[in-house]
């Protein structure tokens, strides 16, 4: 139901978002809006569920679904419409493989902590404050959503061999 409820809520917020800009939202003013309402309905929820009895948990954890669906129809547009045509590809990469660290630490963080404190309300608590983290990086970190404007493909080209 997480799953559904996530994948819906992606669609959704990407056809509101298309529909918002047809009516004069610009890029900014879309993307910024929900990344923040989905981080601040992700990070709240999360931080219910921390608390939650078996009669509310539910709730709250497809409130989650809700929240991380929204960020997760932003995450990618954000990052092609910064790179532009000629750095997406490279961007997109880089902030895929940096994301990956999150499988590969936040399990073995959540095994430390329920192993210490018998519970998951900890592992919740830190996820709640990484997607308010998020909720402000994405949100105030750029001021415009627009295509960087890069000094030349060469350079480009330079960064990627770099990394």
């Amino acid at each position: 139901m997480y799953y559904l409820t996530d994948a819906a809520s992606a669609f959704a917020t990407g056809a509101l978002a298309d529909l918002w800009m047809r009516h004069g939202g610009t890029t900014t003013q879309v993307r910024k809006t929900a990344m923040g309402i989905g981080f601040a309905l992700a990070a709240a929820s999360l931080g219910c569920l921390s608390f939650a009895t078996p009669a509310t948990y539910l709730f709250y954890l497809l409130l989650a679904g809700v929240g991380c669906g929204m960020t997760s129809a932003t995450l990618f547009a954000f990052g092609q419409t910064l790179a532009g045509a000629s750095g997406v590809g490279r961007w997109i990469g880089l902030q895929n493989g940096f994301a990956n660290f999150a499988g590969v630490i936040g399990p073995a963080l959540t095994g430390f902590l329920v192993d210490r404190t018998g519970h998951f309300a900890a592992a919740l608590v830190i996820s709640a404050g990484l997607c308010v983290a998020g909720g402000f990086a994405w949100g105030w970190s750029s001021v415009r959503v627009e295509p960087i404007r890069w000094r030349s493909s060469a350079s480009l080209a330079d960064v990627s061999e770099a990394v």
